[in-house]
């Protein structure tokens, strides 16, 4: 099988489960590096473990936990991609609405740092990592109508970064994407803050 679907069961560990019991031979990763990258916290727990920055985050498992993140921080859900269920909140009447919202996309959500500037992907396939991509969307954030409706984004490749900041990112994800033990092909999330010239790890894909 070639395995070309993303997000939800298709991302998440159970095909592949299916397919390891069933012992139909199938592209990219296992089950088990599957279900880690689906899993944000745990992720992030990875990374912060390996020494590359990711936003300060919080798992939330009860709309009534109290925030420890400070204004303005983003809140999505643990185990969701696409943008499904996420927003940036920058006031506290936002707080309640979005975490509402989160809540409908998964039983734990993530409270994260939020981090200004642009949004770059990483594709690695074998053991080559690909020129990364500057994500240019028309809306404020790159969500979901932008990600899947022809015309709404740009993507720069390669993208105009300097040079030792491109080497961190390839560095960076080279050693992710082994740590997390994936396989054949996979896509690095992060975000640049421009001001402090750092990459933020956001998620494996």
């Amino acid at each position: 099988v070639f395995n070309a679907l993303h997000g939800g069961i298709g991302e998440n560990g159970e095909i592949q489960s299916w397919m390891d019991e069933n012992r139909i031979k199938y592209t990219g990763s296992g089950s088990l590096a599957s279900a880690l990258c689906m899993d944000k916290e745990k992720s992030k727990i990875l990374v912060k473990e390996n020494n590359i920055e990711t936003p300060s985050w919080q798992l939330i498992t009860n709309i009534k936990d109290d925030i420890i993140i400070d204004l303005p921080f983003v809140v999505k859900p643990n185990e969701q991609g696409s943008t499904v269920g996420l927003s940036v909140v920058k006031k506290q009447k936002e707080i309640t609405s979005a975490i509402k919202m989160a809540f409908k996309y998964g039983k734990n959500i993530l409270i994260e740092e939020y981090i200004q500037g642009p949004e770059l992907t990483v594709p690695i396939v074998g053991n080559e990592v690909y020129p990364i991509v500057e994500i240019q969307p028309s809306h404020l954030l790159y969500d979901y109508y932008c990600k899947y409706t022809p015309g709404m984004t740009k993507y720069i490749c390669p993208a105009n970064l300097d040079t030792h900041i491109e080497k961190k990112i390839y560095n960076n994800a080279k050693l992710l994407f082994d740590k997390f033990n994936c396989s054949v092909y996979g896509r690095l999330d992060f975000i640049l803050d421009t001001k402090a010239s750092v990459p933020y790890f956001l998620e494996m894909n």
